[in-house]
């Protein structure tokens, strides 16, 4: 009986059966969509039954791959991109574009059709990536997005918010080379439950938005909060502006803040504002911030930060190394108690006096770090490499406070060194074959 059963099993398999074709019809988008639009369409050669499997798609993006990888001519055209968007069957959770340089403009036409099946279909996550010269006009159709949950645009123009359009359900906004045709805080005060908020921090970013504090104070839900201080609607930002921001986000977990190009001046600040600024605050980066003059602030913003567990510095590398130093007897006013730091990335590492002391002060004071890593400034000769393998000398005698904190000072040797040691080898090599051919 059991060998009957066995046979009829063997047979029931050998029936011709496509186990594929036969999955639900969510596994099979969550497959289609794991590959690249180009593939997901080829597979409509396989079958019969899987001809317009790939028009459960449910995310696109046309990102480089599908720019470079094929022939521009035939792939990059706005009409196969609407024929697309028109035989998808269900839902379109995800849509990412890449405008490449090399492209010219991009029809708007096309991108108000494209924005309109969207809002209907249901779209949570939208991007844009314009690299083209002239800035992408984005439709007011974008308001119509009501269930867009992530929202990134690179290189275009904010539509003018229209009287009852809001994204109820926005989570996410990130913008970077963007114009708006009306204000910054009628835009976000639409977005009642933004988490997180990017804004350009990059210094080639040509931001031109124009913030004001309280625009942004407003957005109470925030976990996440990026932008250059030289956005700022504000001449100059002083420490005591940035300590009151840290008060209006009282759920605020990570921290981007940009110095370049931005007037900073130090203010006296009590104990009390330092310690209440950012207190849920675990991810901290300072870019581009002057740490030969403005290092007691660094010391305030990152005691302002009692649950901090990444710290990430890029020190300014336009500023001249002074001779000021902070006192310990400022620093041991500033110290209300131990760090809880894991981990330390510096980068712009020149070696100066303050910069060690900064340091120095900062493992003495971190009882849990695991790990800080730091990056030179520069080595292009061999006099710099000498002089990198004496600051990590240095760094090797401070006090650490972690028995288990390791300090990784970045210290490669130039490439010329490490070429004629291999080519040295090489030689040595040739002439052992040399003298044992002879």
């Amino acid at each position: 009986m059991e060998l009957n059963q066995g046979t009829r099993k063997a047979s029931n398999l050998s029936t011709g059966d496509d186990i594929i074709s036969s999955m639900p019809d969510i596994v099979i988008t969550h497959i289609m969509n794991l590959l690249s639009i180009q593939d997901a369409v080829r597979t409509s050669i396989l079958a019969r039954q899987w001809r317009f499997k790939w028009t459960l798609l449910t995310q696109l993006e046309f990102g480089v791959d599908f720019v470079e990888g094929n022939d521009s001519d035939i792939w990059y055209d706005e009409r196969i991109i609407s024929r697309l968007l028109i035989r998808l069957k269900g839902p379109i959770t995800k849509f990412f574009l890449h405008v490449p340089d090399e492209k010219e403009l991009l029809n708007v036409k096309y991108l108000h059709h494209w924005v309109l099946i969207l809002s209907r279909k249901g779209i949570r996550e939208f991007t844009i990536e314009n690299f083209d010269q002239i800035p992408i006009k984005l439709p007011t159709h974008l308001y119509s997005c009501l269930e867009l949950t992530h929202l990134k645009l690179f290189n275009c123009q904010f539509p003018p918010a229209p009287i009852f359009g809001s994204f109820p359900n926005l989570l996410s906004l990130g913008l970077s080379h963007v114009t708006l045709a009306s204000g910054f805080y009628e835009i976000i005060s639409r977005c009642p439950r933004l988490e997180i908020l990017e804004l350009g921090t990059d210094p080639s970013d040509g931001f031109i938005l124009k913030l004001k504090l309280f625009e942004i104070a407003k957005l109470t839900n925030l976990k996440t909060l990026s932008f250059p201080l030289r956005a700022v609607d504000s001449t100059p930002i002083t420490n005591s502006l940035i300590f009151h921001l840290g008060g209006y986000f009282p759920k605020l977990e990570e921290l981007d803040l940009n110095f370049f190009d931005c007037s900073f001046v130090e203010e006296v600040v009590s104990r009390e504002l330092v310690c209440d600024s950012f207190s849920r605050v675990k991810t901290l980066t300072l870019d581009f911030v002057d740490l030969e003059n403005y290092q007691k602030f660094a010391f305030e913003i990152i005691w302002g930060c009692p649950n901090l567990q990444a710290l990430t510095i890029r020190a300014s590398s336009e500023s001249a190394i002074s001779s000021y130093e902070l006192c310990p007897s400022q620093l041991n006013n500033m110290t209300m108690g131990q760090l809880q730091l894991l981990n330390v990335v510096f980068y712009n590492f020149r070696g100066s006096e303050n910069e060690l002391f900064f340091i120095k002060n900062l493992l003495a004071c971190t009882p849990l770090l695991k790990k800080i890593t730091i990056y030179p400034y520069r080595c292009h000769d061999f006099g710099g490499y000498k002089e990198k393998l004496m600051l990590a000398e240095k760094l090797s005698m401070f006090y650490r406070a972690s028995a288990i904190a390791q300090v990784d000072f970045q210290c490669s040797k130039p490439w010329y060194i490490c070429s004629s040691f291999y080519l040295f080898y090489i030689l040595v090599a040739l002439f052992r074959c040399i003298w044992l051919w002879l």
